[in-house]
C-alpha cells in the first residue's frame, strides 16, 4: 500500500535521494532544496510505502510575465 502524506523534516534526505534517483543530475535535487530552504515550497507531499519514500511531489509560485 501507497501512503500520501505532507512532507516532514526527517523526510529530506530520502527525499533528495528520490530525486537523484529519477532524474540523470542533481539539478532537480537541488532546486527543490532551494525552493524548501527559501521558504517556496506551498504544497510538498510524498508517496511512502514499506516506510520508504518511493515518490515527491511540490509546488511553488510561479509569476508569468508578460501573459495578457
Amino acid at each position: 500500500m501507497i501512503v500520501i502524506r505532507r512532507e516532514e523534516s526527517h523526510d529530506i534526505a530520502e527525499i533528495r535521494a528520490v530525486h537523484l534517483a529519477a532524474f540523470p543530475g542533481p539539478t532537480e535535487a537541488r532546486l527543490v532544496d532551494a525552493l524548501r530552504d527559501a521558504g517556496r515550497l506551498v504544497v510538498s507531499l510524498i508517496a511512502e510505502r514499506a516506510g520508504h519514500i518511493v515518490g515527491h511531489i511540490a509546488f511553488s509560485p510561479l509569476t508569468i510575465v508578460g501573459c495578457t
